[in-house]
């Protein structure tokens, strides 16, 4: 099969015998203009676009929106990793890339009051700023298995073997002294600094 997306909210499938199918609004395509398709080991097909992700499987689709506790929008890259998670890149309000597992999005796509867990990296994990949508593919797998995502500041490569599966452990926070024009500072109670 070819999968084609077009700038009108429609994708086209051109199958084996060269048979065009087109989909729409009306066949439960409702995430905007897509950016990226991506089909996984499995057959299916997931699409990102500037309201959400699709799924196509089954000869259905299926879509998660913003509304269901899901990335921001727009999402605009999507690549599939050696042992199966989907890493998706979003553009903005909340720039990066997530890893998330099919099971969550299948859990996701069936109940809509599931709140979808993922692990979301970004600039101060090293991604290369927002992620782009340019051209036709804006992440790859190599055949080593790292991830290529075009962004802002360059290519951020990921070597999905290398990072921790469960999702980023809580951070907390203590500060035990602070230090001011060159004195320490009490932080016993609240403190009030000059400008500077």
């Amino acid at each position: 099969r070819l999968w084609l997306a077009f700038g009108d909210e429609h994708v086209a499938v051109v199958d084996l015998n060269r048979a065009v199918h087109d989909f729409g609004r009306e066949d439960g395509l409702d995430i905007g203009v897509y950016r990226m398709l991506c089909e996984d080991h499995r057959g299916v097909v997931w699409m990102v676009g500037t309201q959400g992700l699709a799924r196509f499987a089954d000869g259905r689709f299926a879509t998660l929106r913003r509304s269901t506790g899901f990335l921001s929008v727009p999402l605009v890259s999507i690549v599939e990793d050696d042992a199966g998670a989907l890493w998706i890149g979003a553009e903005r309000p909340q720039s990066g890339i997530a890893r998330v597992s099919p099971a969550e999005l299948e859990q996701a796509l069936a109940d809509p009051t599931y709140h979808l867990r993922y692990r979301f990296f970004d600039k101060s994990d090293g991604v290369a700023g927002t992620p782009r949508a340019t051209g036709m593919r804006a992440a790859v797998r190599t055949p080593d298995g790292n991830l290529w995502f075009v962004s802002g500041r360059g290519m951020t490569v990921i070597d999905p073997r290398t990072l921790p599966a469960g999702p980023a452990p809580p951070v907390h926070v203590t500060v035990d002294r602070a230090l001011a024009d060159g004195r320490f500072v009490s932080v016993a109670s609240p403190i009030d600094l000059p400008l500077g």
